[in-house]
């Protein structure tokens, strides 16, 4: 990660924990710590073979500020995803990884609500910025992919007390390679987290 990016990522967290702190007051107003797995495949065969799909996990939090019903989330994820697609699913294994930041910006509706349990569904866009590609892990450079790459998203969530479990999925809008706009990545996670 460049200095800058650094920076910026920072400068990000550090507002969304301002925000959420001074949001605390309000009802249903805080911080969502997550971590989880994700899958994601591309529709084209440069990135990923067919019917296979490369796996991942990310760690990272997002905040919701609004009213009881009603509520903007944005985040910010680091997530590790292997390079190369496989038929088998292995989110923990040691394998050649990309490393990305994801920066999804959501709006969001609590359709049940009480103390003890909501559910939720929310919608957005997300950011995908390309930090880093393990050296000697494919034949593609980082200097092959986008730095950032776009995507619009949709998830479901149930808050039980402060325990928060998500799923999630993303369609990609734009290309992961610079040498084909095609090369559009959709990604299905699933996370658990603790909201304060």
């Amino acid at each position: 990660m460049t200095p800058n990016t650094r920076k910026i990522v920072l400068l990000y967290l550090c507002s969304l924990f301002c925000m959420a702190w001074s949001g605390g007051l309000i009802a249903q107003n805080g911080a969502n710590v997550q971590a989880g797995t994700m899958l994601m495949q591309n529709n084209s065969s440069e990135v990923t073979a067919s019917g296979e799909y490369h796996s991942g996990f990310f760690v990272g939090l997002n905040g919701r500020f609004g009213s009881y019903t009603f509520y903007l989330s944005p985040g910010a994820y680091y997530s590790r995803m292997d390079i190369k697609s496989s038929s088998k699913i292995g989110f923990f294994q040691k394998k050649r990884r990309i490393t990305m930041i994801k920066i999804p910006i959501d709006i969001g509706a609590r359709i049940i609500r009480n103390p003890v349990f909501n559910f939720r569904a929310y919608g957005g866009g997300v950011i995908n910025y390309i930090e880093s590609v393990d050296e000697d892990a494919t034949t593609m450079s980082l200097q092959e992919y986008n730095d950032i790459h776009f995507g619009i998203n949709a998830g479901l969530g149930v808050d039980l007390w402060w325990l928060t479990f998500d799923v999630r999925y993303e369609k990609g809008i734009s290309g992961m390679l610079l040498n084909n706009s095609q090369t559009r990545s959709d990604y299905m996670s699933a996370a658990i987290g603790i909201f304060f």
